[in-house]
């Protein structure tokens, strides 16, 4: 049976300082428009843009039934001390169409470990209005509660890692028919076809040993998303090497059409005890270069080019890329942009600083972070298609007009004699 699985909402309470704040992804079958269902994510420095894309990465661990890490204590609000994620996505399973929500809830303990003490995972058809209640799982005295369509099930320990209760396979088994059929896709549905790109700065790119390459392939029954290799010399199997050769060709065909001239290629060494040897490079002018010594700008749109052509390709791919901009001529993103926004199949959200996307995009696929941590996202009203948003986002910011500021103010003046003082030598 054919599924499709489309994020609808990401609803976030008290992730870092976003106190409450709402997107909507708008498929482009549904505003009559042909193309991807995009997202992109505006603002300035510290406003809430990366904490969307923190809120998807705790979705996609916790539906794959990994465990989440020590950062993800710091995500949740100090002060508030809890943080709250509800995700709704509609999954078609043939001709039938549901939509399915799930609610989860995070709290710390003294000593900053993080823990899930509340889960609903929920449905209903397309139709009717009222979610159903599937799996409930909650944390008390100790114990998690587990309920299945409002019925208690079973008390299990918690974990001892920080894992979801309701994506357990203890809790799995119980469920049957259409039910289980739901359940199975949307867990399948974090674990290969959500892509995130949040991890890598600048500094990431000199320092790290350990590249990702980021491209969803099925070979023989077999999923992966994410392939990590080492720069410098690799030692992969025989399945490894099938889907690495895979993936460099893939991301190589795109990169040459965007930076004319420059391939990413492999040197392939002999096969020894620990495999077959392998070292990614790039190739220009007939000249080979590590890719550990290429620039930061071609690492970077080998890191994304992967994941963009998986959800071009596909409708259940979605990818998240923080600071897409970073590295990336501006002429060059709008060129993808332009393309991605006619073509592909599946779904992206972004952050940019970069504004060139405005003059892209359509205003139903761009949200503005605003100055209310309580209503943090914001979509432009009097707007058209005709218009540029790019203008109309700058006009905003000077002059208002929104239902929420889109900007804290800045005055050059105090910035100039923040600059002097910052000088001053405190001894005379």
């Amino acid at each position: 049976m054919h599924v499709k699985i489309r994020i609808q909402t990401i609803e976030i309470n008290h992730i870092k300082n976003v106190g409450y704040g709402k997107v909507t992804f708008q498929d482009g079958n549904l505003v009559s428009t042909s193309g991807a269902s995009i997202l992109g994510v505006f603002g300035q420095n510290g406003s809430g843009k990366t904490a969307l894309l923190d809120s998807l990465l705790l979705y996609r661990t916790l539906l794959s039934g990994e465990a989440l890490d020590a950062y993800s204590a710091y995500l949740i609000n100090l002060e508030e001390k809890e943080a709250i994620v509800n995700v709704t996505s509609r999954l078609s399973l043939g001709d039938e169409h549901y939509f399915v929500h799930y609610h989860f809830k995070l709290g710390t303990s003294s000593t900053r470990h993080v823990f899930v003490t509340d889960e609903t995972l929920s449905y209903h058809i397309e139709g009717e209005k009222r979610f159903k209640p599937l799996l409930k799982a909650t944390l008390n005295h100790h114990l998690i509660h587990v309920e299945h369509l409002d019925q208690f099930l079973v008390s299990l320990n918690p974990p001892k890692s920080t894992r979801s209760t309701l994506f357990s396979p203890e809790v799995g088994r119980v469920l049957e028919g259409r039910e289980k059929v739901l359940y199975e896709a949307l867990k399948a549905y974090g674990k290969d076809n959500i892509l995130i790109i949040n991890q890598f700065s600048n500094r990431d790119f000199r320092t790290k040993d350990v590249f990702p390459l980021i491209y969803h392939v099925a070979m023989n029954g077999y999923q992966k998303s994410v392939m990590k290799v080492r720069y410098g010399i690799n030692y992969l199997n025989e399945d490894e090497l099938a889907i690495f050769k895979t993936i460099v060709g893939k991301i190589s065909l795109l990169l040459n059409n965007i930076i004319p001239g420059i391939a990413l290629q492999y040197l392939e060494g002999k096969k020894t005890k620990r495999g077959y040897q392998v070292e990614l490079v790039t190739k220009r002018n007939q000249v080979i270069l590590p890719l550990k010594y290429e620039s930061i700008g071609v690492k970077k749109l080998v890191l994304v080019i992967g994941a963009l052509i998986s959800m071009y390709n596909s409708h259940n791919v979605i990818v998240a890329i923080d600071e897409i901009d970073a590295g990336i001529f501006e002429y060059l993103l709008g060129e993808i942009f332009l393309v991605l926004k006619e073509e592909a199949k599946g779904q992206l959200l972004f952050t940019s600083h970069n504004l060139r996307p405005l003059e892209i995009l359509n205003p139903y696929q761009v949200v503005f972070t605003t100055a209310n941590p309580l209503a943090r996202y914001l979509v432009m009203t009097k707007t058209s298609k005709k218009i540029n948003l790019r203008d109309f986002y700058l006009r905003s910011i000077e002059l208002g007009g929104q239902k929420e500021n889109v900007y804290t103010s800045t005055d050059p003046f105090e910035i100039s004699r923040a600059f002097r003082l910052a000088g001053r030598d405190d001894e005379k």
